[in-house]
């Protein structure tokens, strides 16, 4: 299947992933957690990603790496081979969501902005990627 064919059944999906998202409560975000955890300027370069029972996920827009917390701020490791999440010391799960954040040509505390999306985006198009956004919004 070619990427453009791919790219316009994905985005026919969209509605459907948008209706299954709201069903979990996927759309909408609790960022106690993150804030309780984190100094209030590093937050803004997260994404809320959903829910795993009572696990919240948050994606760093830059590293994309996750942040997984409770509503206590403790943290959790994914395990990919038994689809799990176990708990770990917080200072770890910190250590990794920001590992190679400088690389990336930005600091810990800066946002996740549109701005920083657009040239994160023209990058990656020039690149040769096709990128694909989904909301639950449809």
């Amino acid at each position: 299947m070619k990427r453009d064919e791919l790219t316009r059944q994905i985005q026919e999906l969209q509605p459907e992933i948008a209706k299954l998202m709201r069903s979990y409560g996927a759309h909408e975000p609790d960022w106690g957690p993150l804030e309780n955890v984190l100094p209030y300027e590093e937050c803004g370069g997260f994404m809320f990603m959903g829910y795993v029972g009572e696990v919240r996920m948050y994606k760093h827009g830059f590293t994309r790496r996750y942040l997984n917390l409770d509503p206590e701020g403790n943290a959790y490791g994914y395990i990919a081979k038994t689809n799990n999440y176990i708990k770990i010391p917080l200072e770890l799960a910190i250590d990794e969501v920001f590992y190679g954040v400088e690389e990336c040509g930005v600091r810990r505390n800066t946002p996740y902005s549109d701005e920083e999306q657009i040239k994160r985006q023209k990058a990656m198009e020039q690149a040769g990627w096709t990128i694909v956004n989904m909301t639950p919004e449809g």
